[in-house]
């Protein structure tokens, strides 16, 4: 079982959070949440857990893009162009 001192980079340990937590892949997918509560660490204080495991503000998240097989992870502040728009 996880406790708060094996929580790591800014997560707490609560018995009860929502199973969608508060990470950046879930701002843009959140087709996969049960809804369901369940004991663990997770983000605090308007901050999102990154690829790294880190917790983070949302202004540092990395986005990911896929089209068909093509998938890549977008820094903060990068820019790419699709059908000849920046995004």
């Amino acid at each position: 079982m996880l406790t708060a001192l094996e929580c790591a980079h800014g997560s707490v340990y609560s018995e009860c959070h929502m199973d969608c937590e508060n990470s950046c892949q879930h701002l843009e997918d959140k087709s996969f949440c049960l809804n369901l509560c369940v004991g663990g660490c997770q983000c605090q204080n308007g901050t999102y857990l990154d690829q790294n495991g880190d917790c983070v503000p949302q202004q540092y998240c990395s986005c990911h893009y896929q089209h068909g097989s093509v998938s890549r992870v977008i820094a903060p502040g990068e820019s790419i162009a699709l059908n000849c728009a920046n995004w």
